[in-house]
């Protein structure tokens, strides 16, 4: 159980840290780092989350989030044209940066809607900070289901299922762009989410209760360099 709760907060920081950096939502983002610093000690969490884990915490918390870290956020994933870095799956699915809206919006809205939920109105459904809150919700459904009798099973396979269908295909591919395109906090960032996205995915498909039918794999040969 406090390995799932651990996965829901890592996902649910993640998805803060690409979305505006407001008072209210860095507020969040730190209450998140401190509680995870907490997590970290529990004999359930494994060394190799440990590792990648702490240092990008104590970077998180120690970080300034000013007018320009606010600017820079804007330069990477709404406005400057020579920086942008799409933060949409159709962006990278379709093999080009610029944004049309595409197929996977579609199934997108349908695996949503499977587990309940309806799509944001602020943001699209392909937004990176969506997919993660997505998984942090499903973590969120698995602790539920654990706590009542539910079905455990399927949703681990569901967050399996959704990370190989869609951040698997295409985040690497984004996390390079932006590695490329600033040395910032954000570069740290798409790294660490990188790192966790190889690690929690294959910790999913070594589970006992899943069948798996081929599925993509995340890049391994193209794994962001270690920030410096």
């Amino acid at each position: 159980m406090e390995v799932i709760l651990f996965r829901q907060c890592v996902y649910k920081l993640l998805a803060s840290l690409f979305l505006d950096p407001t008072e209210e939502r860095v507020a969040r983002i730190k209450g998140l780092c401190a509680h995870l610093t907490n997590m970290l000690d529990m004999e359930e969490i494994s060394e190799r989350y440990r590792e990648a884990l702490f240092p990008f915490l104590e970077r998180i918390s120690g970080a300034v989030f000013d007018r320009s870290l606010r600017e820079e956020f804007v330069a990477l994933f709404i406005a400057d044209l020579e920086r942008f870095c799409a933060p949409y799956e159709g962006a990278h699915v379709n093999g080009s940066p610029e944004y049309t809206i595409p197929l996977p919006i579609l199934l997108l809205e349908r695996e949503y809607a499977r587990e309940g939920l309806l799509a944001a109105r602020n943001e699209l459904p392909d937004h990176v900070a969506v997919e993660l809150e997505f998984l942090s919700y499903l973590c969120g459904k698995e602790i539920t289901a654990a706590q009542e009798g539910g079905d455990r099973e399927r949703i681990a396979e569901a967050q399996r299922r959704f990370i190989e269908r869609h951040l698997a295909l295409w985040f690497p591919s984004f996390a390079r762009m932006v590695a490329q395109k600033t040395d910032t906090l954000y570069k740290e960032v798409v790294r660490f989410a990188d790192t966790f996205l190889r690690l929690d995915l294959g910790d999913l498909r070594n589970r006992p209760d899943h069948t798996r039918l081929a599925p993509p794999r995340l890049e391994k040969e193209r794994a962001l360099p270690a920030t410096p």
